[in-house]
This record gives structure tokens, sequence and C-alpha cells, in this order.
């Protein structure tokens, strides 16, 4: 598994997080949560020799977590963002340093 791969498979729990957290069972801090992952794992790409970061997403998860520090739920937001951008960036230097 790539890095690449894991944080593909971030958004995509993040997607059925959403689903799950806004139309089966509504929760507020897990549809933040999911919505802040979901952007988060798409932030950095890991395609070439070094990951590079896509402003559009960085952005996206700045105002998500502006919006949350005001009005909602910060800390699922921010548990959201540092999984998204962690898990794949550790990953990925797991295997850079193993190499």
């Amino acid at each position: 598994m790539k890095a690449q791969q894991l944080a593909q498979g971030l958004a995509l729990a993040g997607v059925a997080g959403l689903v799950y957290f806004w139309l089966l069972r509504p929760s507020n801090p897990g549809a933040v949560f999911s919505v802040a992952l979901m952007v988060a794992s798409g932030i950095v790409q890991y395609g070439g020799d070094r990951p590079f970061i896509l402003p559009f997403y960085a952005w996206l998860a700045g105002i998500l977590l502006a919006l949350q520090a005001f009005w909602g739920e910060f800390l699922a937001a921010l548990l959201g963002i540092l999984l998204g951008l962690g898990l794949p960036y550790l990953y990925y230097r797991t295997l850079r340093e193993s190499a």
C-alpha cells in the first residue's frame, strides 16, 4: 500500500461517514469530522517523488476550521484534519525511511 492509497481510503471513509452521520444517524460532530477527514486527506498528494500540496483543499480546510471555531464543532474538525493530514504523511515518512 502506498501513502496515496491510504489518503484515498481516508477520503472514501469520510464520504461514508458523512452519509452515515448525516442521513442514517444525524450527528453534527460526526458529520463535521467526516467532512474534515475527507477534505484534509486530499490536501497533500503523494504521486511523485515528493508530496505536493493542493492549495484549494488547504484553503477549504482552513475555512472549515475557522468556521467551526466560531459556530460549531471545533474539536471534531481539528481531529478530522489532523488524522487526514497526519496518517498518510506518517505512513509516507516511514516508507521513505525504510527504503
